[in-house]
């Protein structure tokens, strides 16, 4: 399945919904592809917290998948770079919060949150080598534990 089959499918869901949006690009961000949704009524897409990006994202997935695109293969969809901010923001906390656990030798675990906010938080801090980071917990309490091994 090509990238343009998924833009298409991703247009065709938000005409369905009778969503307002202008365009949707095609994006490489370093992690994979990023479908970005330009639309003037950004929260009806988002969500409360994202959640319905998150479903919309599933949705697209569940489809590619069943259509022949191969699993595992990294693409998402944003929604004038809303996850893009987020993930930034995220980013820098994991970054602060390691520098505060190397200063004070110590450990900390953060709130319960998704597995791609995890895999954002193992990323960012892998190349550091004195930071181990390990997810603990079960299911929707499932978290980041950040700590130094110096």
């Amino acid at each position: 399945m090509e990238y343009s089959e998924i833009k298409t499918i991703i247009t065709n869901i938000l005409d369905a919904m009778g969503a307002p949006y202008s365009d949707v690009e095609i994006v490489e961000d370093g992690v994979g592809t990023v479908f970005m949704i330009r639309t003037d009524d950004a929260k009806h897409l988002i969500g409360y917290r994202g959640a319905t990006l998150s479903a919309l994202n599933h949705i697209v997935k569940r489809i590619t998948e069943k259509d022949g695109y191969e699993k595992g293969t990294r693409f998402s969809i944003d929604v004038n770079d809303y996850k893009k901010e987020a993930n930034d923001q995220l980013r820098v906390r994991a970054t602060m919060l390691a520098e505060r656990v190397r200063a004070l030798s110590s450990r900390t675990e953060l709130e319960p949150m998704s597995s791609y906010e995890r895999m954002v938080i193992h990323t960012t801090l892998e190349p550091i080598s004195d930071i181990h980071t390990e997810s603990i917990g079960e299911g929707k309490e499932r978290r980041v534990v950040i700590s130094y091994k110096g």
